[in-house]
């Protein structure tokens, strides 16, 4: 008797209910992705004591997210996402993390966000060419450890401009959300910091794009990124100038700021990426170097940081993608006056997506 009086108040709220989704729910899709990868990693420091020596199963930046869209009119459209990091190796930490969130509208005249989204500085790796880090979202052989700026913003406002030509801008305005009381007002402005693009595209075969960030977590950057297809061959090259803003007192690190890690305060630095891939149907062979130089407040000698990667993806179809890699990141930063050492990683791995 409950399951009918149940099943028949479920009939009777669908019933309600679904007029109203046929009205707001014009375009509402589910999407993810999988990347786990299985392999050994070694890491010796200078003094050669073994700080790795182990196997792992890891997961590279999987996700989960919802997206979707209302047309207002012909010419207005409101479109949202929410997507979120997902630890598919183990529970570590939390189950989801925020990735890009936001809440939009478009139209002829171009985009517009409000939410959580990837800077400008970011995003020009990216492009219809292909991304110019051919290691992108695994923590080995990436770009992350030679370039400041894989920012993904809170709290920001973004206009993108339709493309024109081939040419396509972008600009994101941030507060700092600072309460404004005395000692804590130093970024409680309506823009306290910018991040800024321009880009130009041709096809599947160019991409060119020059980005800037002011005060994007206490950095100031400049990046130019580029990537060409030619025949099976594609050539990737990314360069980037970064230095500690001073607006809020000096040069060094701010808690916030991602110029610090294990080589304390950073006050510039100057990084370079080549990559090359070589397409052969489904099999794509790939090389990259990128190489990041430390100029430190403490005064000591800069610190410069090399990766390597060597890999191959063979591309089942548009969802299914297995793949190998080799790489290598080597500091020069000395310790008891020698090389602090280097880390290696061998993985294989396997990418869906849904």
């Amino acid at each position: 008797m409950m399951k009918k009086i149940l099943a028949a108040g479920t009939i009777s709220a669908l019933g309600a209910v679904l007029p109203l989704q046929a009205v707001l729910a014009d375009e509402v899709s589910v999407y993810g992705k999988f990347n786990m990868s299985y392999g050994f990693n070694t890491e010796d420091n200078a003094v050669g004591y073994t700080v790795r020596d182990n196997y792992e199963l890891e997961s590279h930046a999987s996700r989960l997210g919802v997206k979707g869209g209302h047309d207002l009119s012909d010419s207005l459209k409101m479109i949202y996402t929410m997507e979120f990091g997902v630890t598919a190796d183990n529970n570590d930490g939390d189950t989801f993390n925020q990735r890009n969130i936001f809440l939009g509208a478009q139209g002829n005249w171009g985009t517009f966000l409000a939410g959580r989204y990837d800077s400008a500085l970011k995003k020009i790796q990216y492009s219809p060419a292909g991304s110019v880090d051919l290691f992108d979202d695994n923590d080995y052989g990436d770009y992350d450890s030679t370039f400041i700026g894989d920012d993904r913003l809170n709290n920001n406002l973004v206009y993108a401009t339709p493309e024109m030509g081939g040419f396509s801008a972008m600009i994101q305005v941030q507060p700092g959300e600072d309460s404004g009381a005395k000692g804590d007002d130093d970024d409680s402005g309506a823009i306290d910091s910018f991040s800024g693009s321009v880009a130009y595209d041709m096809d599947k075969t160019l991409h060119v794009a020059l980005a800037y960030n002011n005060n994007i977590n206490n950095a100031d950057t400049i990046r130019l990124a580029a990537k060409w297809n030619i025949g099976m061959i594609a050539l990737g090259a990314m360069m980037q100038q970064a230095e500690e803003n001073q607006k809020d007192g000096g040069v060094g690190c701010n808690a916030g700021s991602n110029l610090c890690g294990t080589l304390g305060a950073v006050k510039k630095q100057s990084s370079y990426l080549g990559s090359v891939g070589f397409t052969l149907d489904k099999l794509v062979l790939k090389a990259q170097m990128s190489q990041g130089t430390h100029e430190l407040v403490s005064g000591a000698s800069d610190v410069k940081i090399t990766n390597y990667g060597l890999g191959a993806d063979y591309n089942i179809d548009p969802a299914n993608t297995a793949y190998v890699f080799v790489a290598q990141a080597i500091s020069d930063e000395k310790v008891l006056g020698k090389d602090d050492g280097a880390n290696t990683a061998f993985r294989a791995g396997y990418i869906f997506k849904f």
